[in-house]
């Protein structure tokens, strides 16, 4: 990945679980002069292609995450005043 700062390249040095799909990673400039330190998150978004494994031995990893996110965010309750990330079109009120 390229540092933000100066454009080098940057290496990750750490990173850490955030959740069972997602990491966040501590990169560090290879620049000398720049030497910035940074965090970036990657997430698992979506499968594209089925695993060659059994059911039986996969590690139960729910291939529908996002969709099932979504559904909880849409069935959860809201402050009026706060606007919608799902719905579109003009707040009502």
């Amino acid at each position: 990945m390229p540092c933000p700062i100066c454009g080098h390249t940057a290496h990750i040095r750490t990173s850490r679980p955030m959740s069972d799909v997602s990491r966040e990673q501590y990169y560090h400039c290879t620049n000398g002069r720049c030497s910035h330190i940074f965090v970036a998150m990657i997430s698992i978004v979506r499968t594209v292609g089925d695993s060659l494994l059994p059911k039986e031995k996969q590690s139960g990893w729910p291939f529908n995450y996002a969709i099932t996110r979504s559904k909880k965010l849409q069935n959860a309750p809201c402050d009026e005043l706060q606007l919608s990330l799902i719905e579109t079109g003009p707040p009502s009120g």
